[in-house]
């Protein structure tokens, strides 16, 4: 059975004129759009026929405005019959903030929490537009992933399909009710990271709250940033664009996005930076969820217990958050939530994490034992450098080449072993580059997975530190634009 491409939009009859302009984009791509209830007949129908509209829709779009949260509004009433369609407003509800809700009536309070669990909106120009593609976005990934369920699930890939492409759609968007942890929250409680996946996969019910836990495994200093924290709004994104060596950026790039997720956004110099960001996962980085840690004093001894070691065995006690949390808690500072609502705006999914503050009861345990595998992927972005504009930010995919090895991240010899492979791959470019291309093979590091003075290379060689910060690395999957920038 297909995805109904059907779109239900509730909204207050002062809001309709950008109602209606909302219906008119959506129709212009080709949509069956409900939002004009003032053309039904009064009567006992109205109600059966608005809860059968908002059955037969994808995607339910809420228009908030202090008039349609107000009480005895028939948009509640719409919302009402949402939240009975859906469990989880999660991939069907969009709410676009129009204006600040203000205080909320106790009356609706249970509603306002079922839309709080919802990705929020809030457009910044064109509302229509914006509305529409975060719309669009929505209807296309349920249908991927109905399609990969059809398609796949037989063949019983198990956890691989549960998240698309290498991650289990737990970390993104799956729900988890508190009760279901209770035993884990007590003094001492404890749950192993695979356990943890297993309860996320099989729950059907909201984490209403932040959850104070244990959770054990290995523990790798980086973070996260691929299909299982933010997932890609654009998955034909390789396809998109017009390479320009087609056939081996192409591969490499599929590659890079389904197997090569970590990146290491952290400073292991002197200066030692406030936080540290990691995970917690079992044998693999795609079993991982990203553990952020807000204390100085902690990030800074987790940095000398981790100095020659890449992974370890923890027990990480903090808060598990899901990320409509993010914005009530008091330990996440401006530069946090610009950093989380960054990956937001690339994503179409909700996600979890492990939050630790100054709290004295948050900590990692590093447990002596050590680990004897954790698979991941070492990868590297390189550009020619006749590609590179004359300032890197400005670079595109089109000028670049994604390289990447699978290793064993707990050894470090199969490291080194990795980065040999890097290199003899790097000399190949190279030739490749003066031989189809008569380029001077000379190549620009635009980012890296971690320093290789943290994978076990004594040296600190100029050539390897990357010419595009990591906050600034993302933007480069951020645009459709087909070629780069020519350096003068």
């Amino acid at each position: 059975m297909g995805i109904a491409k059907k779109v239900f939009i509730s909204y207050a009859s002062e809001d309709k004129d950008k109602a209606y302009n909302i219906g008119l984009s959506l129709r212009d791509y080709g949509l069956d759009v409900f939002f004009d209830r003032d053309r039904l007949a009064a009567g006992a129908g109205y109600d059966k026929t608005i809860r059968e509209e908002i059955g037969k829709s994808s995607v339910f779009i809420f228009l908030v405005s202090k008039n349609s949260v107000t009480p005895g509004r028939y948009t509640l009433t719409e919302l009402q019959f949402a939240r009975e369609q859906w469990e989880s407003p999660n991939d069907h509800i969009l709410p676009v903030i129009l204006e600040k809700r203000g205080k909320v009536a106790s009356e609706v309070k249970d509603l306002m929490t079922y839309l709080d669990h919802a990705t929020h909106l809030e457009p910044k120009g064109n509302i229509a537009a914006e509305v529409c593609d975060a719309a669009v976005r929505m209807i296309d990934r349920s249908a991927l992933l109905a399609r990969l369920t059809a398609k796949f699930r037989k063949y019983a890939f198990g956890d691989y399909l549960k998240g698309g492409v290498g991650k289990s759609v737990a970390y993104t968007n799956a729900d988890l009710d508190e009760a279901i942890l209770r035993r884990h929250t007590e003094e001492g409680g404890r749950i192993s990271v695979d356990e943890l996946k297993d309860k996320l996969d099989a729950s059907k019910t909201n984490l209403r709250k932040t959850q104070f836990l244990t959770v054990s495994g290995h523990f790798f200093p980086s973070a996260l940033l691929s299909f299982g924290w933010w997932e890609r709004v654009n998955r034909n994104l390789e396809d998109d664009i017009k390479w320009k060596d087609p056939i081996l950026q192409r591969w490499l790039f599929a590659g890079f996005e389904q197997w090569a997720p970590s990146w290491d956004l952290n400073d292991w110099s002197d200066e030692k930076p406030f936080k540290l960001i990691g995970q917690i996962g079992h044998n693999d980085e795609a079993d991982s969820i990203p553990v952020l840690i807000k204390s100085e004093r902690k990030a800074n001894d987790l940095r000398s217990k981790l100095t020659k070691r890449i992974v370890a065995n923890a027990n990480v006690r903090g808060l598990l958050c899901h990320e409509s949390h993010f914005r009530n808690l008091d330990s996440l500072d401006d530069k946090d939530t610009a950093f989380l609502e960054s990956i937001k705006d690339i994503t179409s999914s909700q996600y979890y994490l492990l939050v630790l503050d100054q709290e004295k009861s948050h900590t990692v345990e590093i447990v002596d034992d050590d680990v004897d595998y954790y698979s991941g992927y070492i990868w590297q972005c390189w550009a020619p450098k006749e590609w590179v504009p004359t300032d890197p930010y400005n670079t595109r995919l089109p000028g670049a080449y994604f390289l990447w090895e699978h290793t064993n991240l707990a050894q470090g010899d199969v490291i080194k072993y990795g980065l040999d492979s890097l290199d003899r791959k790097v000399q190949y470019l190279r030739k490749r580059l003066q031989e189809q291309f008569d380029l001077s093979g000379d190549l620009v590091l635009l980012q890296h997975l971690m320093h290789e003075g943290r994978l076990s290379r004594d040296h600190d060689d100029p050539s390897l530190k990357p010419a595009i910060p990591a906050s600034q690395f993302r933007d480069l999957f951020l645009t459709r634009e087909e070629t780069p920038t020519a350096a003068s």
